[in-house]
């Protein structure tokens, strides 16, 4: 499983050529897990399509509310460990 930003277009290329399952996520609506709302203390995340977690769950249609206050720097880096958290729990 591979977890990629799809809002960098150089990471599509690297997607389209990988074998095992790719999960996006970004700003990108189509994105596997979208970044729909982004103030100034919350973030909510939408799972777009279907995720097989790893304990074999389906993960789909799901929205996420999260507190974030730590700006744009650390905004993907806590989107990609929501995203691992939430597919390993």
């Amino acid at each position: 499983m591979v977890l990629l930003n799809i809002d960098y277009k150089e990471n599509l290329k690297i997607a389209e050529n990988l074998k095992s399952e790719v999960i996006t996520y970004g700003f990108n609506k189509k994105a596997t897990v979208t970044i729909t709302s982004n103030d100034e203390d919350n973030i909510i995340l939408e799972i777009q399509r279907k995720i097989i977690s790893f304990n074999n769950v389906k993960i789909e249609n799901e929205e996420i509310a999260k507190s974030f206050n730590s700006g744009e720097n650390g905004l993907h880096f806590f989107v990609a460990i929501t995203i691992l958290y939430r597919i390993i729990s």
